[in-house]
């Protein structure tokens, strides 16, 4: 039988326990001292390893937000349909005649 192990699957698992390893050093760093590499703890949120929820746990003064709480934005309020810039709203094509 042949060796079924995937080259980039320990590749990315060794990513993972480095990024966690050097987020484990941050936490204990702020405990012992109050100082600490931010960018370990910003590349752990960016990999998704861990919700948001779990890093302000450990950091709160990032006040980490999940992606569902942001909603979607709203569209604002146009003014005239001349306004619009979408290419719908043409002038004197009614040439005075209600529609």
């Amino acid at each position: 039988m042949s060796d079924t192990r995937n080259p980039m699957h320990e590749a990315g698992q060794a990513h993972i326990d480095h990024l966690m390893s050097r987020y484990s050093s941050a936490k204990e760093s702020k405990a012992k001292t109050g100082d600490y590499n931010r960018s370990d703890v910003l590349n752990v949120k960016d990999s998704g390893l861990m919700t948001p929820k779990e890093l302000n746990a450990d950091f709160p003064e990032f006040k980490f937000k999940d992606k569902k709480s942001k909603g979607m934005k709203s569209g604002g309020k146009v003014s005239s349909a001349s306004k619009r810039a979408d290419g719908i709203a043409v002038k004197g094509k009614t040439k005075g005649r209600f529609v």
